[in-house]
């Protein structure tokens, strides 16, 4: 039996444009974290919005467990929350500029398969007996590491390195990355973090956590918020933890 937990915390923030959710059905889960962007609350309004969105096409009939066929699904979801995005920013001009990330797990128990999609830099990890990042953030590192053949070293000094590359919004660049996975039994826990979490806590104390603690997933939970916190998190947190 699958046990999950998710928790958004506002940290030192004035409002939480951070959203997040798993939700199941008798054969299929779904997670999802969006981390909003935008003045004037945008950000709150479009993670809102996409979250809204996804939830409602979960609750509708889904494709078979086939690549193509669950991309095209993920494809609709970000359609029908532009058109959303759109149709706000047109009554509310002043969140013209909202934006989000998206990342999202749809996983299917019968067929032991996942989906994984991502637009931005927020994260999907699986963990077997390690911790393992599925997703790449979609920044300006990346790009100058992937297009321009920068060395980490050198790009990570480019002031500007962590600006998004991709985001869901009316007047965004967007670019979908999606993958697949089989044999899900072989993984113990999946996990979504916005950089809130993920870039203030290390790698081995994020992994240990998972893996060693002994903790309940909801204890999980609360330990990688509560380390992040105390590495001095300056955004929102989100996170949500799946234990297969």
């Amino acid at each position: 039996m699958v046990k999950y937990k998710t928790i958004s915390e506002i940290g030192t923030r004035k409002d939480n444009q951070d959203k997040v959710n798993i939700l199941e059905s008798s054969n299929n889960i779904l997670m999802i974290l969006c981390d909003g962007m935008g003045g004037h609350f945008g950000g709150q309004i479009a993670s809102k919005i996409t979250l809204d969105e996804f939830d409602k096409l979960f609750k509708g009939p889904l494709p078979k467990a086939k690549e193509d066929l669950v991309l095209d699904w993920f494809n609709l979801g970000i359609q029908k929350t532009l058109v959303k995005m759109t149709e706000y920013a047109k009554k509310n001009p002043n969140y013209s500029d909202m934006g989000t990330t998206l990342v999202a797990i749809l996983i299917y128990k019968k067929e032991k398969k996942a989906f994984i999609a991502n637009v931005g830099d927020s994260r999907a990890y699986c963990v077997d007996d390690t911790l393992i990042q599925l997703t790449k953030d979609q920044n300006y590192l990346n790009y100058l590491i992937d297009e321009k053949k920068y060395s980490f070293e050198t790009a990570i000094k480019v002031n500007g390195w962590h600006f998004l590359m991709s985001s869901i919004g009316p007047t965004k660049q967007m670019k979908l990355d999606f993958l697949s996975l089989n044999n899900i039994d072989d993984y113990k826990y999946f996990v979504l973090t916005s950089d809130g979490v993920h870039d203030f806590i290390e790698y081995n104390e994020f992994e240990s956590l998972l893996v060693n603690s002994g903790f309940s997933v909801k204890k999980q939970c609360e330990k990688i918020i509560e380390k992040s916190l105390k590495n001095d998190s300056n955004d929102n947190l989100s996170i949500a933890l799946l234990r297969l």
